[in-house]
C-alpha cells in the first residue's frame, strides 16, 4: 500500500502521480488472483485504516475479479486493475472535513464531491494522450447505466465498460465497508442490496 500513500502525496503536492509505481501494483493484483482468492477474502473482511487508500486497492482488486468473469485478457485486466488503483485520484484534493462528515452532505458539499470525477481526469489527461484511456475510465466510474449518476449523466453504453466494471466494484467495496455515515453490511446482504436495489443501476450483464 505504500505506492498507493504515495498518490494522495503527489497530487495534493501538484506533483506527478506515480503510476509506474501503481502499474506494478496492477500486475501483482492480476497474478495473485489468477493463483487464489486470498485477496478478495481481505477485501471482504471490511478492516481498514486509510479508507482512501484501501478503497484504491479494494476497487483493483474487485474490478479484476469481475473482469475475469468476463473473459478478460491479462493485459486489459491490468489496464483494468490501474483504473482500478486511480479511480478516485481527484478525491484526494477534496476536503477532508467533507470526506470524513458523519451527516449527510448539504447542496454545497455534494457538489464539491461531484466535482472529483472530472479533477481526477485532468490530473491523468494532463499526462499525455497515451493516458487518454485511464482518464476516461476516471472521468466515468461515478457514471451509472440508467443515467442516474454524475458528473454527465451518462447512461448505456455512452459510459465505457471499465468504468462501468469500477463503478460496480466501488459500490460494492463501500457498502462492506464501515465509514462515519454507515455501518458495514456483511458481504452477502451488500450483494443483495446491489441485486435488488440497483437491478437498473448498472448493466445487467456486469452485475450478474
Amino acid at each position: 500500500q505504500c505506492e498507493l500513500a504515495k498518490i494522495g502525496v503527489s497530487v495534493r503536492a501538484n506533483s506527478l502521480v506515480p503510476v509506474d509505481g501503481c502499474t506494478r501494483v496492477a500486475a501483482e493484483v492480476v497474478e495473485r488472483l489468477h493463483a487464489s482468492d486470498d485477496l478478495i477474502q481481505c477485501v471482504m473482511a471490511g478492516d481498514v485504516e486509510d479508507y482512501q487508500v484501501a478503497n484504491a486497492l479494494h476497487v483493483a482488486i474487485l474490478s479484476v475479479k469481475i473482469a475475469m468473469g468476463l473473459q478478460y485478457d491479462s493485459a486489459a485486466l491490468e489496464r483494468l486493475a490501474l483504473a482500478g488503483l486511480l479511480h478516485d485520484l481527484g478525491m484526494w484534493l477534496m476536503p477532508q472535513g467533507i470526506i470524513e462528515k458523519p451527516g449527510s452532505l448539504d447542496e454545497e458539499e455534494r457538489a464539491v464531491i461531484c466535482a472529483h470525477p472530472e479533477e481526477g481526469r485532468r490530473i491523468i489527461a494532463g499526462m499525455g494522450e497515451s493516458c487518454e484511456w485511464l482518464a476516461t475510465a476516471i472521468a466515468q466510474e461515478h457514471e451509472r447505466w440508467d443515467g442516474s449518476g454524475y458528473p454527465c449523466r451518462l447512461k448505456g453504453t455512452d459510459i465505457t465498460e471499465p468504468a462501468q466494471i469500477i463503478g460496480l466494484a466501488d459500490m460494492l467495496d463501500a457498502l462492506i465497508t464501515p465509514r462515519p455515515y454507515h455501518a458495514r453490511l456483511m458481504p452477502h446482504q451488500a450483494l443483495r442490496k446491489m441485486l435488488v436495489e440497483h437491478s437498473r443501476t448498472f448493466q445487467p450483464r456486469l452485475l450478474k
